[in-house]
Parts: structure tokens; C-alpha cells; sequence
């Protein structure tokens, strides 16, 4: 006797081309618009309404509306206590509800939704809805409306059912992405800037990404010399060799006026292959020094000072300076006597007020 496999039905086939649809995009809006109309062929309804609030609070839902009048939503703030659809659904997270198991049918012509409903031109006479999801963070739901006096079946129910584990998937994806476009855009416009900039890099110092920023960085402050065959610099791939086993996390280099600063971090999270962030700090050496301070001191001098001013020691300024601790210490004493000032602290309490001025 041969096996057949069920036959195909037209419901199946247009699961399928919803299934599709909800991968088609990571946009909630363009996700809708693409696959609202496959699931109104599965389950026939008047009006179709996703709502997702990323503060976890009814009055902060932002609608995702097909067909059903704005106006209507407009005032769900203050229509949110009277929603009996979302508390019911709320108390069962992922498992669709019909309206007659929600409320009984004289509750529902008395409820506030249903009245304003007919007030704006939507007469919703029944609903079907399920929590896709529910934390303490954000929520998301989805709503089906008929204006008819015909109640949604249990096969429509199920139906609706088979395809919510996909719908929820689909709207957590598109959430997520978002959280990381809105991330990744505030990043990038906070490190437009060339003065600041940073690379992910393997454990080995091999490029993952970079920011805005990175390329300007290297080519002013690294020798072409330094790299090989297109690579990062040699000093930048030893300052990631060596935070690997436990070494070193940072690197300076001075040039005339200013001076760059590397520092290396490890990454969490997801970014492929990357395990270090380099982050690129770029200090003009001249902006820390009170302009009227620079005709009253050498040019060492005026390298030293800024130095005093980030709350370098002696040592730390020595090596940045290729000189010995007690060079500093002496053009130290000379600032300290050309300025009038008596320490460390002094200095950069009057340059801070110099520079507020």
C-alpha cells in the first residue's frame, strides 16, 4: 500500500508566502506591509494593527496601522485602561484569543474601544489578537478586526496560531536590528570626528571593521613603512599580541603639537571575529595651554605642561618626551617660577580657569 502526503491546500500555500514575507525585510513597517496581505487571505479581517511599546507600558505603544483609521489610536492613552483585549491577551502571552474568550458580548458593546471605534468609522464588531511578546522591557501584539456580525472561527483561530511563533520571531529581529542601526548611527556620529576613531581587531591584530575617522588617523600618525602589504601598523598589532596575554593596553605617540593616544579594549557580544576595540584619541598638546601662557614658555616647556595637565607623573611625561625624570622635574620648577604657581595642582586649577575664560 503507498503512502501519499497530504495534499497541499490553498491555506498551506499562502502560509508559506506569509512565512516569506516576514523574512522579507528587518523593517517592522515594510514586514507588515509586505506580508498583511497574506495574512488577511489566511484569516479574512476588515483591520489589521500591530502594536509594539519599548517601555513596556500600554499608553507608550507605537501602532503599526493596515487599513484601521489613525484617529482611532490617537486617543489609545487614555483608551488603554478600558482595553480589554490587551489584558487578556497579556495573561497568555503567544496564544491567540478570540474577542468571546476575552469578554462577554454585552461587555464588549459597552466597552470605551468599542464605542470610540464607531465613533471614527471602524464599527469593530469582533477581534481575534495574541501577545507576540511580553518582558519587562518592551511588548508587542497583534490584532485582527471584523466590522460583520461574523464571529472568527477555531480554523482561523489555528490558523492564526501556526504562524505566530514566525510573526513574533519576525518583530523580535526587526527590533533588534533597530536597536543596533539606532547604536550603530549614534556611534558613527559621535566618531565623525577625525580627532577620535575606533577598529576591532581579531587577537591577532587582524582588521575587522572600522569607524569614521580610522583611515585620516593612521595615515597621519603611522609611516607607510609600519604596515605590511595593506595591514594595520606593527605597533597597533603588538598592542593587540600583547593585551592577548595580558600585557600591555596602551600606546602614545607625540608629534610637534599634539600627540595620539591607542588605547585597546576586549569586545563582548556578537561582532563576527573581533575580540579587541582600539580606540583612537587624538590630543592637540597647544589647546591645553592657556594661549597666554605660550610667549612665557620654551617650546619644551610648553610640551611638558601638557603633560601636568592630563595627571601624567614625571616618568610618563620622560618617555613620552625621549628625556630623562629629571629633565621634567627642572623644566618643572621653571614653569612653576615663570607662572608664579607652586605645584602640580595649582597649575591645573589656573590653566582650567584660563581656559573657562
Amino acid at each position: 500500500m503507498t503512502n501519499r502526503k497530504p495534499a497541499t491546500t490553498s491555506a498551506d500555500r499562502v502560509a508559506l508566502q506569509l512565512l516569506e514575507a516576514l523574512g522579507s525585510s528587518l523593517d517592522v513597517r515594510a514586514v507588515l506591509q509586505e506580508a498583511y496581505p497574506f495574512l488577511t487571505r489566511l484569516v479574512p479581517a476588515d483591520y489589521g494593527a500591530l502594536g509594539v511599546s519599548s517601555t513596556a507600558k500600554s499608553q507608550d505603544f507605537e501602532w503599526v496601522v493596515a487599513e484601521l483609521p489613525s484617529s482611532f489610536f490617537a486617543a489609545y492613552p487614555d483608551m488603554a485602561p478600558h482595553d480589554f483585549v490587551r489584558h487578556a491577551v497579556l495573561k497568555q502571552p503567544n496564544r491567540v484569543l478570540r474577542d468571546q474568550e476575552m469578554v462577554s458580548r454585552r461587555e464588549l458593546e459597552q466597552n470605551m474601544m468599542y464605542r470610540r471605534a464607531r465613533e471614527v468609522g471602524a464599527p469593530v464588531e469582533h477581534v481575534m489578537a495574541v501577545m507576540l511578546h511580553v518582558d519587562d522591557h518592551w511588548q508587542s501584539g497583534l490584532s485582527l478586526y471584523r466590522e460583520r456580525h461574523r464571529p472568527f472561527s477555531e480554523v482561523e483561530r489555528a490558523r492564526l496560531q501556526r504562524v505566530t511563533p514566525a510573526l513574533a520571531n519576525a518583530v523580535r529581529n526587526c527590533r533588534q536590528f533597530g536597536h543596533v542601526a539606532n547604536w550603530k548611527n549614534a556611534l558613527d556620529g559621535m566618531l565623525a570626528s577625525t580627532s577620535e576613531a575606533t577598529l576591532l581587531v581579531t587577537t591577532h591584530g587582524t582588521e575587522v571593521e572600522r569607524s569614521p575617522g580610522v583611515t585620516t588617523l593612521l595615515q597621519k600618525w603611522f609611516a607607510a613603512r609600519e604596515s605590511d602589504r595593506g595591514c594595520l601598523p606593527e605597533p597597533l598589532v603588538k598592542l593587540a599580541l600583547s593585551a592577548h596575554d595580558g600585557g600591555g593596553t596602551m600606546f602614545r605617540r607625540h608629534s610637534g603639537q599634539s600627540d595620539l593616544k591607542v588605547s585597546i579594549h576586549p569586545v563582548s557580544g556578537h561582532f563576527g571575529n573581533a575580540r579587541w576595540m582600539l580606540r583612537f584619541q587624538e590630543h592637540s598638546n597647544e589647546s591645553m595651554v592657556p594661549e597666554a601662557w605660550l610667549a612665557r614658555l620654551t617650546p619644551r616647556e610648553q610640551q611638558v605642561t601638557p603633560g601636568v595637565l592630563r595627571g601624567w607623573d614625571n616618568r610618563l611625561i620622560g618617555g613620552e618626551l625621549q628625556c630623562a625624570e629629571a629633565t621634567v622635574k627642572k623644566h618643572l620648577q621653571s614653569i612653576f617660577q615663570k607662572l608664579g604657581l607652586e605645584s602640580r595642582t595649582s597649575l591645573v586649577a589656573r590653566a582650567m580657569e584660563r581656559l573657562r575664560s
